[in-house]
């Protein structure tokens, strides 16, 4: 009964998230699926790209096919909020600057990343944790790839200069991929009026699935859908 309420309250509502740059693709971001339709929400979570087809690298066709199904979404449900992660947190700009969208939530959004170049130039290598293979299930991306995140970033980084409604940014301040001057940069450049960057300390990258701080984050979220806020 309480699961059928929930879904009564929040059928007008769709999320849209947008996973990053990852073998895992959306699986990345499965504790936050699976809280949020618990909580009875309508969630969508389509793929940027096809981790088989060498040949999908193209960074407009991975951005624009993810602006326009988040358009459709936005004409069936009276409520749409698009969720970004990494790379995925420049996409959902992307889509928040030209689709109506009622929240933007951007967790460790990559408009700048780490490279190997400008860990070198801080002299903090050796200190970077050395990645531990955990997700063997799933096959390398293409190396064409790369290339293409490049270019989402490059291309589409000015994006959240455009967007209006209210974003709340998370980021951790222990996250060795994505620089928190990252997510500053969107908080600075964003035109939204209601905006609030959350940094959490002691947190890595993968967000989502710290379980020392996910729920704490879940909580944050839900908020942040709920919270009234005047024009």
């Amino acid at each position: 009964m309480k699961s059928l309420l929930k879904q009564f309250k929040h059928r007008s509502t769709a999320i849209f998230i947008v996973h990053g740059y990852s073998k895992r693709r959306w699986h990345a971001l499965d504790p936050l699926i699976e809280f949020l339709e618990n909580e009875g929400y309508n969630v969508f979570y389509p793929a940027i790209y096809d981790p088989l087809d060498e040949h999908d690298s193209n960074a407009t066709q991975w951005v624009e096919s993810m602006i326009d199904r988040a358009a459709q979404y936005s004409t069936k449900y009276s409520k749409l909020i698009v969720i970004g992660f990494s790379m995925g947190g420049v996409v959902a700009s992307a889509i928040a600057s030209r689709v109506k969208v009622n929240r933007l939530i951007l967790l460790a959004p990559a408009f700048e990343y780490i490279t190997f170049e400008n860990v070198k130039n801080k002299m903090v290598k050796s200190l970077l944790p050395k990645p531990v293979e955990t997700d063997t299930d799933f096959l390398p991306l293409p190396a064409s790839f790369e290339k293409t995140f490049k270019d989402v970033v490059k291309e589409y980084k000015e994006s959240i200069k455009y967007v209006s409604c209210p974003v709340l940014i998370i980021h951790g301040s222990k996250d060795s991929r994505i620089p928190l001057s990252s997510s500053y940069y969107a908080y600075e450049k964003t035109c939204s009026f209601h905006k609030q960057l959350i940094v959490l300390e002691g947190v890595n990258h993968n967000l989502v699935e710290d379980i020392t701080y996910n729920h704490q984050i879940f909580s944050l979220i839900e908020s942040f859908f709920n919270k009234e806020i005047k024009a």
